[in-house]
């Protein structure tokens, strides 16, 4: 399945959503991506996640949001 959206796309779930991903995924933000949870968020990392963000430059937030962070969890156990 391929799905391209030129301008904006909304969606709105009323009650529950579920995804699976049986072989791989890639999400890639070129812009900017905000992610809002008004209640509860639960992550599992069952092997291995690797989390990497560069340098963030001054123009864009403050100088307390430059880092620059590596991180990997291997085998490790639920996030939550």
């Amino acid at each position: 399945m391929y799905t391209k959206v030129l301008n904006n796309r909304d969606t709105h779930v009323l009650a529950n959503h579920s995804e699976t991903v049986e072989k791989n995924q890639t999400i890639t933000v070129n812009e900017n991506k905000e992610e809002t949870v008004t209640l509860n968020s639960t992550e599992t990392v069952k092997e291995v996640r690797k989390l990497i963000t560069g340098t963030v430059p001054r123009f864009r937030l403050p100088a307390l949001a430059i880092v620059t962070l590596s991180v990997t969890i291997c085998n490790g156990p639920e996030i939550s």
